[in-house]
């Protein structure tokens, strides 16, 4: 019996051990199992991860192509706005550069390019690539998006536009992909260091760091397309992997299945003596065991995860590495925590799982958790829980991230009005963005069933057969794309215009097509400008035929692209002669050069539109007066401007205008020889015989002087307007002194100012300028305003005048305090023979020409006037002229106004000072002059002046002049200036060449030297005529 006990005893052992040892391997094997699922799952999200990633970045490509394809013409600024819309810095981080690329000549371009800090020089560099060539054309190929191998730390993924076999010209859409920012979070684990190869070039696309020292526990391989490239993927477990994923369940239950044989053996032992102590013993150490293997196999169940054990009041009182790691804590710190401290928003833990709960790290940061909650008891029959605990917030952030980018893509097309459809060409069904039913005036709900069904109740039934052509010829590949225009009923009844473009994107093996995607767009505004615009030009069209006057139009490059019969009849050529001919082919090249100026002047001033007059030469060779009228505008057509022409037939204007001027100068220039023999006559009256008249006599004589000077100022307006109009006015440019100027203005207007009891204040200003002007017509504008301030100012007032510099010009101000100038007449001051009102004249005196001669001048000097006046409380006039350049001695030959110029006389001119006595000096010798003048009277009169004092003789032509001057000697020629303006050349050229000596002094009606560039020698404006030849008696005296 001993031997069969111990036989038995010896058989329980050895089947004790065979069973130690099979539940310990068996035990090895299972945590090696447990250790390799743990790590292929922890590997698995990642690549799960950079495969979303990497689809993501596709579906922007094919949405950039959509946005492309949607219109015919995407401008720069729709491009940055669309790229702005997708947000790739906060949305697609990994995208730093987006870009169009096209074929030119000279191999791939980017033509629009949307980059993110950091990229910069990337994209031109990449384009060049082969790789970049090789991925374009296989993208092109299989109309698929297809990846370069890495370059400098990055990818391209490259999208073609259209297919290969396309006839639209190739493109591509590129994105620069970093490849650090695509790796992030992925090849940093850890419990596993990555490696990935692109296999065709045999290049990393990333190393892993930190590879463990030792042979690693766990390796996985493994290659996955990746968009046309292969990549090989190796991962490796690190020490941190091991060391948290350490399973000595083996040897606790080897350490187990040892404790019971040794049990068994004790109790086969002491059976016999002791069999109710073993029997309680085994049961305790049953109960002990059972609570131990449950406490094992919970660890065992949950040590892959985060892991939090907690008791019966839900506070943690042991966790793991992992749950100490993802909380934020030190492994020891767990301990007493409360659970919903670390997960706040666990509504109970009843439950046994729970998805997306939020929970709390250390540091605040908010944790996506599934939870698993498994309750046990202890040997003490203590509650006890574990809570397993699986982090998803990297995938719960980009699943939002995803939602958040389709609804940005919606709300893009939507702010777009783009609407965007899927069709399902097996099933015949669709599906539709919320933007395309917008477009389609109906709500999502409304249409529940099928969208496609629903746009084909909608459709015109005169257009249903356009948009099925259009889509037949693209799934049946005779076209790329599907483009059809088409009308659509609103829900208010009314029909809008609608344009599509979709293509396949989908075919099966045989070349079927799947899928029709596509864009739909309101046309409506489009087809209403369109049609509206048509109607505008046929109305173009009929005015253009039918208006009274010349009209046409001609391109940039100057030809006649269109004109009406009133052109034909002006012009004399037939329509199809001037279609071929230019517009300046009507005009001498002067005229059209003047022309041209002034139109660029005005554009770049954004002015529209230029008038003037024009000689138009007729087919005949007539030259015809017309007023020009031009304006311009864009077309699109031509993306360029064209020009509008209106010429209006002004010849018999012309003609009449030139009558009336020259009526206008004959009788001034015949009124003024009588006019200076009476001024000469009332002169001599009133200065050699005023003693020996009555005062009755005088007053008449004074009235008549008064009045013989206005007219005399009238005559001369008269003519320097009529000189200005015909042009005949000359110009002496020369730098000059402001103060000057306007100091020799007062001194000619201070006695007219004492007359009008008015102040003039002026003071030489310490800034002194220098004008490029005419000294001589800057004077004279002077003069007239300061007159004219005087005239209108009140007794007793005054007149400010003062100058300051105003950019590149001089600017001259006289301001006085009289009455102003109503409102209502401030457009009519500048116009010839134009007064406040028809009091002025009389009143004041004055042609009413002064201040329009004034303005002549300023523009002819390159100058400009204009006013301000409240009425009541005076008037401002200024003028301004360019400053004089630095160092500048006179303008250029080219741009000097010498019209009849008399220039020529300048270096025989008689230059006169203050005699120091009214006596001659001792030894002189009676002088000799030959007075020139038609009016024989004023001759006689001159003669008599000089009483004695000098031979005067008297020539009434300029052929006796040069008689006289062959025949005798002369030391000074007197000569009327009207007669030097006509033919001067002679006598200058005869005096040169026999009397080079001799000195001319050219007269008018008033003593005044017209050569003279500041005051008269002889007056100062306001003496009159006998005082004037006392003064020249006296100096010709001083000067024999």
């Amino acid at each position: 019996m001993n031997n069969v006990a111990s036989f038995a005893r010896a058989v329980l052992i050895a089947l004790l051990g065979a069973v130690t040892i099979a539940t310990y391997m068996m035990s090895s094997e299972a945590a090696r199992d447990r250790l390799v699922t743990s790590f292929d799952q922890s590997t698995d999200r990642g690549l799960a991860t950079l495969e979303s990633r990497l689809a993501q970045h596709e579906r922007a490509l094919f949405v950039t192509r959509m946005f492309l394809d949607s219109s015919d013409d995407v401008t720069d600024a729709d491009w940055s706005s669309f790229a702005g819309s997708l947000e790739l810095a906060g949305q697609l981080p990994s995208i730093t550069a987006l870009a169009y690329v096209e074929e030119s000549g000279d191999g791939l371009s980017i033509t629009r390019l949307a980059m993110e800090s950091g990229s910069d020089g990337f994209a031109e560099a990449l384009i060049g690539s082969p790789e970049f060539r090789q991925a374009a054309e296989a993208s092109a190929e299989e109309n698929a998006v297809r990846l370069t191998p890495p370059i400098d730390g990055a990818i391209a993924m490259v999208l073609a536009r259209a297919p290969a076999d396309s006839a639209t010209d190739p493109g591509w859409i590129m994105a620069r992909v970093d490849l650090d920012a695509l790796f992030a979070s992925i090849g940093e684990h850890p419990y596993y260091a990555l490696n990935i190869v692109d296999r065709a070039s045999g290049r990393p696309l990333i190393e892993a760091d930190g590879l463990p020292v030792s042979e690693p526990l766990v390796t996985r391989s493994m290659t996955v397309p990746v968009s046309g490239r292969d990549w090989r993927m190796h991962w490796v477990s690190t020490d941190a992997f091991e060391a948290d994923h350490r399973d000595n369940s083996a040897w606790i239950v080897l350490a187990a299945c040892l404790c019971v044989c040794g049990l068994i053996g004790t109790l086969l032992v002491v059976v016999a003596r002791h069999e109710m102590a073993i029997r309680k013993t085994v049961e305790l150490r049953t109960r002990e065991l059972t609570a131990r293997e449950d406490l094992n196999r919970s660890i065992i169940d949950n040590e892959i995860s985060a892991m939090l054990i907690i008791d019966d009041d839900e506070v943690v009182i042991g966790g793991n590495d992992a749950a100490a790691q993802l909380f934020g804590f030190e492994r020891d710190e767990l301990d007493g925590i409360p659970l919903r401290r670390l997960i706040p928003s666990l509504a109970s833990t009843e439950r046994l799982s729970a998805s997306m709960v939020e929970g709390r790290s250390r540091s605040g940061d908010t944790l996506f958790l599934d939870l698993q909650i498994n309750y046990w008891r202890t040997s003490g029959d203590v509650p006890r829980a574990t809570v397993l605990i699986r982090d998803v917030s990297e995938q719960t952030r980009t699943s939002r991230k995803l939602t958040e980018n389709e609804l940005r893509s919606n709300r893009a097309l939507h702010e777009g009005e783009i609407g965007v459809f899927d069709i399902n060409l097996t099933t015949g069904r669709s599906i539709a963005s919320d933007s395309w039913f917008a477009l389609m005036d109906v709500h999502p709900d409304e249409v529940k069933v099928n969208p496609q069904a629903f746009f084909h109740a909608r459709i015109h039934p005169e257009d249903r057969h356009i948009v099925e052509t259009a889509d037949k010829d693209c799934i049946e590949s005779r076209t790329e794309r599907s483009i059809s225009e088409y009308r659509i009923r609103a829900s208010d009844g009314s029909w809008r215009w609608m344009r599509s473009v979709a293509s396949v994107v989908e075919r099966d093996a045989n070349g079927k097509a799947l899928r029709l995607l596509g864009v739909q767009s309101d046309i409506t505004s489009l087809r209403e400008a369109q049609s509206a615009l048509r109607q505008s030009e046929e109305r173009f069209r009929i005015f253009l035929s039918h208006a009274p006057v010349g009209m046409a139009v001609f391109n940039r490059d100057g030809y006649f692209v269109g004109l009406n019969e009133a052109m034909v009849k002006l012009t004399g050529y037939s329509e199809t002669e001037l279609l071929s001919m230019r517009f300046r082919d009507l005009m001498e090249d002067c005229e059209v050069a003047s022309i041209l100026d002034a139109i660029a002047k005005q554009q770049l001033s954004r002015t529209q539109g230029y008038q003037g007059e024009h000689r138009i030469l007729g087919k005949s060779g007539e030259a015809r007066w017309g007023l020009v009228n031009i304006s311009w505008t864009f077309d699109v057509d031509r993306t360029s401007d064209v020009y509008i022409v209106q010429i209006q037939d002004i010849s018999e204007r012309h003609e009449i205008e030139r009558l009336k001027s020259q009526f206008v100068a004959t009788v001034s220039h015949e009124l003024r020889t009588p006019l200076t023999s009476v001024k000469g006559a009332l002169d001599l009256i009133t200065g050699s015989m005023s003693d020996k008249l009555p005062k009755s006599s005088l007053r008449l004589l004074d009235i008549a002087t008064i009045n013989t000077n206005r007219l005399i100022n009238l005559v001369n307006d008269i003519l320097d307007l009529e000189k200005i109009s015909a042009g005949r006015i000359d110009f002496h440019f020369e730098p000059e002194s402001a103060n000057l100027l306007v100091e020799s203005a007062v001194s000619q207007t201070r006695t007219f100012a004492i007359q009008h009891d008015v102040h003039l204040n002026w003071r030489a200003q310490p800034d002194d300028y220098e004008v490029l002007a005419d000294a001589g017509r800057l004077n004279q504008v002077l003069v007239n305003l300061i007159s004219n301030a005087c005239k209108f100012s009140k007794p007793g007032g005054k007149v400010e005048l003062s100058f300051a510099p105003s950019g590149d010009m001089i600017k001259f101000i006289v301001r006085d305090e009289g009455v102003g100038i109503p409102a209502a007449k401030s457009h009519l001051i500048f116009r010839p023979f134009q007064q406040i009102d028809g009091s002025d004249t009389r009143e004041r005196g004055g042609s009413g020409l002064g201040l329009n001669i004034c303005r002549e001048l300023l523009e002819r000097m390159g100058g400009s006037i204009d006013f301000a006046s409240k009425e009541g409380q005076g008037t401002t006039f200024w003028f301004c002229v360019p400053k004089a350049p630095p160092q500048a001695a006179g303008l250029p030959e080219s741009l000097q106004i010498s019209e009849g110029s008399l220039e020529e006389l300048a270096p025989v001119r008689l230059s006169l000072s203050e005699p120091n006595s009214d006596e001659p000096a001792e030894g002189s010798q009676r002088m000799r002059i030959l007075h020139v003048d038609a009016d024989d009277r004023f001759t006689r009169m001159v003669s008599q002046w000089f009483d004695g004092g000098a031979d005067v003789t008297a020539a009434h032509s300029l052929d006796v002049a040069l008689e006289e001057i062959r025949n005798a000697s002369f030391d000074v020629v007197l000569i009327d200036h009207n007669m030097v303006e006509s033919t001067p050349s002679p006598i200058v050229e005869e005096l040169g060449s026999r009397q080079p000596a001799a000195k001319i002094v050219p007269l008018n009606c008033q003593g005044g030297d017209l050569f003279c560039t500041g005051p008269s020698p002889y007056t100062d404006g306001t003496e009159d005529i006998s005082r004037s030849l006392d003064r020249m008696r006296t100096q010709l005296r001083s000067v024999s």
